[in-house]
């Protein structure tokens, strides 16, 4: 149950800053590659064990509750739906059961530095590229697309670094 307040409160916190600050930012020409959706660390760290209903209604509250502030109705959601609906499929390709424990949080201390990063930048990237393809809506610029979507990918997991980094509790 206290895992479940502590996620709540992360979700609330990265809504806070996507909304309020990194939405926010005006970089000039550079806001068009460079609009990281850090939201997606909530998604991705829960528990593997957790029953795939359950983490699509969570995935699809917080995408609504996402696009209810940032005026984009769907594209969110869908994104984050997404992401919920391959985590676990792609988590078992990626690793041998054995790789994780699916009683506890994804995250760097319980799969390792170098297996959540990689598990994270992929299923960033899905998240990104979805809402990219969704928000444009045609093929014209595919390869923009993907670059848009890997930029923001990179910059998302340095973002999950310090956000892990920040609430690891320390042994």
């Amino acid at each position: 149950m206290i895992g479940f307040l502590q996620k709540g409160l992360l979700f609330f916190v990265l809504l806070v800053v996507q909304v309020f600050f990194i939405d926010q930012l005006d970089i000039g020409q550079a806001n068009f590659f460079i609009a990281p959706l850090i939201y997606g660390l909530v998604i991705i760290s829960l528990p593997p064990s957790l029953e795939i209903w359950l983490l699509m209604v969570l995935a699809l509250i917080m995408g609504l509750s996402i696009d209810l502030f940032r005026n984009t109705i769907g594209l969110n959601m869908s994104s984050l739906v997404m992401v919920a609906f391959l985590k676990n499929p792609l988590l078992n390709t990626i690793f041998s059961k054995d790789g994780y424990d699916p009683l506890k949080e994804l995250n760097f201390t319980t799969i390792g530095w170098s297996n959540f990063l990689f598990f994270s930048l992929v299923m960033l990237f899905i998240h990104h590229f979805w809402f990219y393809i969704i928000e444009d809506f045609h093929f014209n610029r595919l390869h923009v697309l993907l670059l848009k979507a890997l930029i923001n990918a990179l910059i998302s997991v340095g973002f999950f670094i310090l956000v892990h980094l920040i609430t690891i509790k320390r042994k």
